[in-house]
């Protein structure tokens, strides 16, 4: 079975193994949604560009705080919070678009029978 993760952390060296690119790379290949954080002690501006570059959603050099992860997370959840509200207010314009189109052929039917009814009237 395959797991989901909304939310990875991956260290960028983490020997014997995949590396945290190849851990970024497979999780973005298998679910394309997921956040993923790359901390390393090994920085440096390529890295950093090069890990955004491949979808990270941030890089986070060591030695960093707990208060840090706490910041990330948060900016995660308020993009999952904008995403539902988007998700929300598109499903609430579907619905007024398909109100307006059947008030639009509403109204041009009106508008047709009105002027038939204008045209009958003697002058």
């Amino acid at each position: 079975t395959r797991c989901n993760f909304e939310i990875v952390f991956t260290d960028l060296v983490m020997p014997p193994g995949p590396d945290g690119m190849e851990v970024l790379k497979i999780a973005k290949q298998f679910h394309p949604s997921s956040y993923v954080v790359v901390m390393t002690g090994y920085s440096s501006i390529e890295t950093a560009i090069e890990s955004i570059r491949r979808g990270a959603f941030d890089y986070l050099t060591k030695p960093f705080k707990l208060a840090q992860i706490d910041i990330i997370v948060n900016r995660i959840l308020e993009y999952f919070a904008m995403l539902d509200d988007n998700k929300r207010l598109s499903a609430k314009l579907a619905v007024i678009n398909e109100r307006s189109t059947t008030i639009d052929s509403r109204l041009e039917r009106i508008e047709f029978l009105l002027c038939s009814l204008v045209a009958k009237v003697p002058t």
